[in-house]
């Protein structure tokens, strides 16, 4: 099945390909997951997913962004009805989507957040590969070839607010208590695992081309290494991925009982 912005998201991707989300929901819980999968289940998306995604549009372009407006006006836009024609008539944005578009300016204020939304990448860029022989699909929020970098935008509702880890008992702040500098480091080191994947590749192809297969089972051996400590890092990102929803979850939990 070949992936496009079209079918990413569609029962038949999530057949074909196993992704993190698919990943987390399975340590979530099993049963749950194949009920999404086999469309007996769909969960309930919550406003803070919404407006995550209304942040993220808007980051993807302008196109992308009126896409998305048009398909959550409801819960976007405040509405009414005008007595004499009938019309209904956009009266202005919910508080959480006012807000969202305070962040927007916010971040497009700050000159290095600027030059990186203006730098010429991939904007949800589609790649596939293959771990413990399934294969998996991601959509990066924006790649940046030339600086080998991606970004992956982030929202939070209170950037200094120190939250409660029920894991660890402490309050830190959001990125340690959802993990996102553990995180980074993962998927940083998971990207070093590549480049050097990628290194071994082109020096084993090198030798078949020039008809010098002699060290070929040793470059072979350098991938192979890289590779599983590629699936290593990334496994590792998955898991802090999850200590992220985890711990959410019983901040939630915690949170409604007082």
């Amino acid at each position: 099945m070949l992936l496009t912005r079209d079918n990413y998201y569609t029962p038949e991707a999530d057949w074909a390909y196993m992704s993190c989300s698919q990943y987390q929901g399975f340590l979530e819980c099993e049963a749950a997951q194949m009920a999404r999968l086999e469309g007996r289940w769909q969960g309930s998306g919550t406003e803070a997913f919404l407006v995550g995604n209304y942040f993220h549009s808007y980051m993807e372009g302008r196109s992308a962004h009126e896409e998305f407006l048009n398909q959550n006006l409801a819960q976007i836009f405040k509405t009414k009805t005008d007595k004499k024609t009938g019309e209904t008539l956009i009266t202005g944005k919910y508080a959480a989507y006012e807000a969202a578009d305070r962040m927007i300016s916010k971040c497009l204020s700050d000159p290095l957040v600027l030059r990186f939304y203006q730098m010429e990448g991939e904007v949800e860029e589609i790649m596939t590969g293959e771990l413990f022989g399934a294969p998996w699909r991601i959509r990066m929020d924006k790649r940046i070839p030339q600086l080998n970098m991606i970004l992956d935008w982030k929202t939070t509702a209170n950037i200094r607010e120190l939250k409660y880890n029920p894991l660890t008992r402490e309050r830190e702040t959001f990125a340690e208590a959802y993990g996102y500098a553990v995180l980074l480091e993962e998927v940083e080191e998971a990207r070093e695992a590549l480049t050097r994947t990628e290194i071994s590749l082109s020096a084993l192809w090198a030798h078949i081309r020039d008809n010098n297969a002699g060290r070929a089972p040793e470059f072979a051996g350098r991938i192979r290494e890289h590779a599983l400590d590629l699936a290593t890092e990334a496994v590792q990102a998955a898991a802090m991925a999850q200590k992220f929803i985890d711990s959410a979850k019983k901040e939630d939990h915690h949170e409604q009982s007082d």
